[in-house]
């Protein structure tokens, strides 16, 4: 009889953001960029969602939203 060794899942990697001098939000994970975040309405968006949400969560959800609006 054959038994399979489970293999250790990958550690989630959480996403961070820096609101740079320019006025653009850079968005990671994993220390690599995934998305960035233009213009003064949509920074000031972003933003305002950051601060009254999960963090992890909008930061997903934006880089989903980006991902889809660059097709």
């Amino acid at each position: 009889m054959h038994t399979s060794v489970s293999q250790p899942r990958p550690r989630f990697r959480h996403f961070g953001y820096e609101h740079r001098t320019n006025g653009t939000v850079v968005i990671t994970r994993a220390c690599r960029i995934v998305a960035v975040v233009r213009g003064d309405a949509q920074v000031l968006r972003f933003l305002d969602e950051l601060a009254s949400a999960d963090a992890q969560e909008v930061l997903a959800r934006w880089v989903t939203r980006l991902a889809r609006a660059s097709l």
